[in-house]
């Protein structure tokens, strides 16, 4: 009874949150699970656009700075429902998934990679004793992906310590206001490096644990991990030539089961 209480709850939960989203960004959820590549890409563009002007609007209409630092509501909906399905075993569904989530990861200032991995874990159940094979595979391969996203989205969205000592010193020139920014709790170049290698270290356990798993997971794991150092080390271009994989390097150096992983 308590069981079937709380899944009435959970669901009445869901009916609710969806009640506030609009019926457009409602409908992106099914066009991402289109078999067609190019509706899939349309509709992850598409997704990603309105959100972000759903965010921007919702910032903007905000007068408590506590409040501008919050997520709205349809985002909060649509981040969590974009990771819940990227377990769909459903054919196209989590390629579309997977690029929107990376999508609205990467374009929405809004969004921090931390949150990234708050809505993983909170939108892929965890994988228990009772849950069947299939399940476990879908839940895996979701996770994966999603790890994936976050690393491209990490190296997107600071495109480069330089480009970002640039781009807040434009914003401090221009008289513009730094509400936006206040989620972020790294300032200075070197807490910005080191929060970089942190995340880096985190994505690399991550998909170590992924990879141990499964055997069938080891090579797409293994692909993710590369594609992360090299996107590292480019973010050390201009900066360390001499030493273009520094942060890469020191990011493995502070996880041990990636250095267990690169030894084996």
């Amino acid at each position: 009874t308590t069981k079937r209480k709380t899944k009435s709850t959970s669901n009445n939960a869901n009916t609710s949150s969806t009640s506030l989203v609009p019926a457009t960004i409602l409908q992106r959820f099914w066009d991402l699970a289109s078999t067609d590549a190019e509706t899939r890409c349309t509709a992850a563009a598409s997704l990603s656009e309105e959100l972000f002007l759903v965010q921007n609007n919702t910032t903007s209409s905000t007068t408590n700075d506590d409040n501008k630092n919050k997520l709205d509501a349809v985002v909060e909906y649509s981040m969590k429902r974009l990771t819940r399905g990227l377990g769909s075993g459903r054919a196209g569904a989590r390629q579309g998934f997977a690029v929107a989530f990376t999508s609205a990861m990467t374009h929405l200032d809004a969004i921090s990679v931390e949150d990234g991995f708050r809505f993983l874990k909170e939108g892929l159940e965890p994988i228990t004793k009772s849950t069947k094979g299939s399940e476990a595979r879908d839940i895996l391969i979701g996770q994966l992906f999603g790890n994936a996203a976050l690393a491209r989205a990490l190296v997107a969205k600071e495109v480069s310590l330089e480009e970002k000592k640039k781009k807040k010193e434009m914003m401090s020139g221009s008289g513009s206001s730094n509400n936006n920014n206040k989620r972020k709790k790294w300032t200075t170049p070197e807490e910005e490096r080191e929060r970089i290698v942190d995340l880096s270290s985190q994505l690399f356990a991550e998909i170590c644990r992924i990879s141990n798993t499964k055997a069938y997971l080891s090579e797409s794991a293994a692909k993710v991990m590369i594609e992360l150092a090299l996107s590292l080390s480019k973010q050390e271009e201009g900066l360390h030539e001499k030493d273009p994989f520094r942060l890469a390097r020191e990011a493995l150096e502070k996880c041990p089961q990636a250095q267990a992983w690169v030894s084996r």
